[in-house]
């Protein structure tokens, strides 16, 4: 679920180092509790509109439906009257051609007469059979519309999923940031972080950065992040792009997480700052150190 502002339903905010929440639209501060206590009525109004829009709508349906079977009723009726009427003027003529030559009316008149009845059976056929065509060609437009929709909701759903993931990482992050490596990046990742670590650790000096990946900042004064944009390349990656405010606005560092879906959550796969890969540094580090 996304947190938006109570006072203005924004959706764009900045996590605090307390935890609060502050809106990017009206500046204004809220928890996460009182944030999802107005969305959630918010939820219920739109769902009670959703509901009775619907209904609207399956009358309607129910109308037209019921309005298309009168009609096509009335069709049948009027197709059974006019053959009724063929069939009757058929046996007049057949009478009266064999009432004036009985030698003559033997083979002609019944040959005439199967050829109209044979006429008249295809012509239904024809009728009915366009009938399926067209109705097989409005439920395949029509499933095509609904696989549209669904597919447009599905994405909206991934987008609220990432940023709620991004808010998470970073709002623990801030508050404490120890060990958030092995809990909020790859599998992939961690493989090479581990091996920096334990080579810092064995010279005592950092060989990539000198200051938290996280915030940015040796010495962070009042962090906080926004989400710029969310990106999917595929069902399995994303690219989102950040902000990080510090400073009270005054040291502003823009970030590229590529995200990766793995162990049933995204973890940040790379952090890209000013063009250059975190994950690519330290490849380069330990093929240069000879750090195994």
């Amino acid at each position: 679920m996304i947190v938006r502002c109570p006072k203005c339903k924004g959706d764009k905010f900045s996590v605090l180092a307390n935890g609060m929440f502050k809106c990017s639209y009206c500046g204004h501060v809220y928890d996460y509790d009182d944030a999802i206590a107005e969305n959630n009525k918010d939820e219920a109004v739109e769902e009670e509109k959703a509901a009775e829009i619907n209904t609207i709508e399956k009358k309607e349906q129910i109308a037209q439906k019921t309005e298309e079977q009168e009609m096509n009723t009335s069709n049948d009726n009027n197709k059974l009257w006019i053959g009724l009427l063929t069939v009757g003027a058929l046996a007049i003529l057949l009478f009266f051609y064999w009432g004036l030559s009985k030698s003559s009316s033997k083979d002609a008149p019944i040959e005439t007469d199967v050829e109209l009845v044979n006429m008249s059976s295809d012509s239904q056929s024809h009728y009915y059979a366009e009938e399926n065509i067209s109705d097989e060609t409005e439920s395949k437009e029509e499933n095509n519309t609904l696989s549209e929709g669904q597919d447009e909701e599905d994405s909206e759903k991934m987008i609220y999923t990432i940023k709620e993931r991004i808010t998470n990482i970073y709002k623990k992050a801030f508050a404490d940031r120890f060990n958030a490596e092995e809990l909020f990046m790859t599998d992939d990742y961690n493989r090479y972080y581990r091996k920096i670590t334990r080579y810092e650790t064995e010279i005592n000096e950092p060989l990539l950065w000198d200051s938290d990946h996280w915030t940015l900042s040796q010495d962070p004064l009042n962090p906080h992040m926004e989400i710029l944009d969310v990106i999917f390349p595929d069902d399995n990656t994303a690219d989102v792009s950040i902000r990080i405010i510090d400073y009270d606005g005054n040291k502003i560092n823009n970030v590229l997480l590529k995200m990766v879906y793995e162990r049933n959550d995204w973890y940040i796969d790379d952090m890209i700052k000013s063009g250059y890969s975190e994950k690519q540094e330290m490849k380069n580090c330990i093929r240069e150190y000879n750090i195994d």
